[in-house]
């Protein structure tokens, strides 16, 4: 049977993105590494937002009108009025110019005032224009340029012409520097009566990307450009994480009412965090987050003390570094174990500023139906459960005795089938239980242990 496609995984994810992106309660951040589009190096979401949006239809199908309808620009044909002395070209203002006179008391004939035709460029539409282009070729140069071209429409030539149409066109620079304007409501309203598509279509493209950095989600434009982020992972098992991860963050929200989810003060650290007065809860993706899940092999003691097979298993891995240096030239650290799940979910209790780690869910995603896949992550989970640490203490230890911090294992596939869904500590949920989560369904909790 044929995995989940990746368009109903992307419909799903970009619904709840501009969900949580409009309340402003996500690390951005975190969400920007997680997209990744197409191996750029995306530092945060704003860049990847700039950058779909110079990748977006509209703005593509704008951007190839833009030098035939530059053209025909606006200008706006004006008498400009100069004093002069001596010389005279122009028509002469004569009720100006014997005003001028008097205030000196008619002693100067050669003083005049003489009005000649000038055209003018700094106008709002042109203006509104400027900006837009100066925006669009920017995220081009800093995102794309010098990268590989594979996956866009944005080549160097493509690049070197419309860098050029900007920069070189006589009446945009008869206009202050973009970074100079400050577009107004009456600029931008001014564009978009205009019955010239060079300008109706600006400004609506202007808005977009205005809205769209501004976290501005209601705009249909910017939902769009949004769902088309989305497209962005080019792995489908990362909108599979994305899936999961949404999933679990809208349980949390549904089981736990007196709390809610908070911004997030900076980019490094949680995914999401919800609070109430009592209580707090971090989730964590593809972040360790408070637990370390490294055993460093000078933890297990002497090594001729230990038993050959682990004696076997530290020479192999010393000799692997050694050979790694040699062959690639870098250095690996040796440890015993070092893992790093999909998913960690802390939750504290909160009692005057003492926050005391009760509860602990451990989650792995696999995007499969296999399985050999699913017995593979299962066993990645379970040792992530038994080497998961606060500081010295081992976690699974807490819980087989039934002490706080207990640690649960969540498993989640595309659609395995299994005798169980719970077993012992480990629950295992399918695309089909997240879904109904998703969708406001009553079902099995995803995680059992957060109650």
């Amino acid at each position: 049977m044929s995995r989940t496609p990746a368009a109903t995984l992307r419909e799903t994810v970009a619904t709840e993105l501009i969900t949580y992106l409009g309340a402003g309660t996500l690390n951005t951040a975190q969400l920007a590494q997680s997209i990744d589009y197409r191996d750029q190096n995306i530092a945060s979401l704003d860049d990847l937002k700039r950058l779909r949006f110079v990748l977006h239809d509209p703005v593509i199908e704008y951007l190839e009108q833009v030098p035939e309808w530059l053209r025909r620009i606006k200008t706006d044909h004006r008498e400009e009025a100069q004093h002069v002395r001596g010389e005279i070209r122009g028509r002469i203002d004569w009720p100006k110019t014997t005003q001028l006179r008097s205030q000196t008391g008619f002693t100067d004939p050669t003083q005049f005032v003489i009005t000649s035709p000038t055209v003018q460029y700094d106008l709002p539409e042109n203006r509104v224009v400027k900006k837009l282009l100066s925006d669009i070729v920017s995220t081009i140069s800093q995102e794309i340029a010098g990268s590989e071209y594979s996956w866009s429409q944005w080549d160097e030539p493509a690049i070197d012409r419309l860098t050029t149409t900007v920069s070189e066109n006589r009446y945009l620079n008869e206009l202050p520097d973009a970074a100079a304007i400050e577009l107004s409501s009456r600029e931008l309203n001014a564009a978009s009566q205009s019955r010239h598509e060079l300008y109706r279509r600006g400004e609506e493209l202007y808005r977009t990307l205005d809205d769209l950095l501004n976290d501005r989600y209601g705009h249909p434009g910017v939902q769009q450009v949004l769902k088309e982020t989305v497209i962005a992972p080019a792995k489908t098992h990362k909108l599979f994480e994305l899936f999961c991860l949404f999933a679990f963050v809208r349980q949390l929200t549904e089981r736990h009412p007196g709390t809610e989810l908070h911004p997030i003060q900076s980019d490094i650290g949680p995914f999401a965090v919800m609070e109430s007065e009592a209580k707090r809860i971090e989730v964590h993706y593809d972040q360790t987050g408070a637990l370390t899940f490294r055993e460093p092999f000078d933890r297990l003691g002497p090594v001729d003390e230990l038993p050959e097979t682990i004696q076997r298993q530290i020479n192999a891995v010393a000799d692997y570094a050694e050979l790694a240096d040699a062959f690639l030239g870098r250095g690996n650290r040796e440890t015993f174990y070092e893992g790093r799940p999909d998913l960690v979910v802390l939750e504290y209790s909160v009692d005057g500023g003492d926050d005391r780690l009760e509860k602990v869910v451990i989650g792995e995603f696999k995007y499969t139906r296999s399985e050999e896949t699913f017995s593979q992550g299962l066993r990645e989970l379970l040792e992530y459960m038994h080497f998961a640490r606060q500081e010295s203490e081992y976690l699974i230890e807490a819980t087989r005795q039934q002490e706080s911090p207990s640690v649960h294992g969540l498993l989640c596939t595309d659609g395995v089938e299994t005798n169980e869904q719970v077993v012992q500590a480990v629950t295992h949920h399918t695309t089909e239980t997240l879904t109904e989560i998703l969708d406001g369904m009553a079902g099995t909790p995803v995680m059992p242990s957060l109650k």
